[in-house]
């Protein structure tokens, strides 16, 4: 989850740490793709850590490398709102990477750390897909389907995917099919399938999950 500061951000990653160790018999930590089908192997289940934000490292890129030693292999690079990375889908702007966001993604990129667009602002994510490595969108869905900010545009997708990156489409409803009234008629699973077909159908199957 998004942790606001680096103490709390360490106990979590401690706490899920001994959780997994108190269960190591059906749970390990994953910080190789080796560990995923290791795990799927002896029926274990997988966790990758990660965060949905960059306040952690509290404006310090060598914090970045503490994290990957406990475990950490994604970040999302802010949480709707603006940080000292970027802008977020929320703000009233959309300014794009800062310099500084420019190195944290330069340091997520020679860690081997997945960079996560989801909640992210447009310019902002277009610019990470271009600059990163490795990145994902861990749970959004179309805009194109469903006009939400925390939806990503075709351009968006389409970028991702020449990236070999992937975007998980979410349940979340208001994501799924926008409705204007409070009371509004609640998304079904076909709703959620036409985020499915339209995004494989544009960019093809290879770059679609599950967020």
């Amino acid at each position: 989850g998004g942790y606001d500061n680096l103490s709390s951000s360490i106990v979590k990653c401690a706490e899920w740490i001994r959780r997994i160790r108190q269960h190591s018999d059906v749970a390990c930590v994953a910080t190789r793709i080796e560990d995923i089908y290791d795990a799927k192997k002896h029926g274990k289940v997988a966790y990758v850590f990660g965060f949905q934000d960059t306040l952690m490292i509290e404006g310090t890129l060598d914090l970045l490398d503490l994290f990957y030693v406990l475990g950490v292999r994604i970040i999302q690079l802010t949480y709707n709102t603006k940080n000292l990375v970027g802008d977020g889908c929320g703000e009233r702007t959309d300014c794009g990477l800062s310099r500084f966001g420019l190195d944290l993604i330069d340091r997520m990129n020679s860690l081997g750390i997945v960079v996560d667009i989801g909640h992210v602002g447009d310019r902002t994510s277009n610019e990470a897909i271009e600059y990163g490595k490795v990145v994902v969108c861990s749970h959004a869905n179309a805009r194109s389907i469903c006009d939400n900010v925390r939806n990503k545009t075709d351009e968006t997708i389409k970028a991702l995917a020449e990236k070999d990156g992937v975007i998980g489409v979410n349940a979340f409803p208001s994501f799924v099919k926008w409705t204007k009234t409070e009371r509004g008629e609640r998304p079904t699973v076909e709703d959620l399938l036409d985020h499915v077909d339209y995004i494989v159908k544009m960019v093809g199957i290879n770059h679609v999950g599950i967020g």
